[in-house]
């Protein structure tokens, strides 16, 4: 998100300051979010997976679940992209399961897109299909404008993959 600013240089730099503060202080809570910000926008897949991590570790210590469960799936992306369907999966379940707990709608809605997408990866269509669409549907009745783009792609490019073009096209 820090790319969208038109100064995100200052703003990756001003968060690097935050993290530092947090951290000489000991609020494991702010550390943690400071360093998840941080890793969204990394820019390398190897150092944005280091500071997941880490943000993981501070915030389980702090009690953060809601936070947990944005860097677990953030985690669960990263390794998607390497090709490690099991450890995705793995990733995306304890994030849905940690979310279903606290009643976190929004986490809900992430995770079951991102298992979509995963089953997509996987060519188990009709499974990303269902995963997509309960996705989209929370997200619709809570009005996370950003995750019903994000489901709207992927059901595109699941009617692509599909060979349905008219349908992606509408999409």
């Amino acid at each position: 998100w820090l790319s969208r600013l038109s100064n995100w240089t200052r703003a990756r730099e001003l968060l690097g300051e935050s993290a530092a503060l947090f951290r000489e202080v000991g609020d494991l809570r702010g550390l943690g979010r400071a360093l998840s910000y941080l890793a969204a926008d990394a820019g390398d897949l190897e150092q944005s997976k280091a500071l997941w991590e880490e943000s993981l570790v501070h915030l389980r210590a702090a009690d953060d679940a809601v936070g947990a469960t944005w860097t677990l799936d953030r985690l669960g992306v990263i390794a998607h992209w390497r090709g490690d369907f099991r450890r995705a999966r793995a990733l995306f379940e304890e994030s849905l399961a940690l979310s279903r707990g606290l009643g976190h709608r929004r986490g809900i809605a992430l995770a079951l897109g991102d298992l979509g997408n995963l089953a997509m990866s996987e060519g188990d269509y009709d499974r990303a299909r269902e995963l997509i669409e309960d996705s989209l549907a929370l997200a619709r009745e809570i009005g996370d404008e950003l995750n019903i783009r994000w489901r709207l792609f992927h059901l595109g490019t699941l009617a692509r993959f599909e060979g349905q073009i008219a349908e992606a096209r509408a999409l």
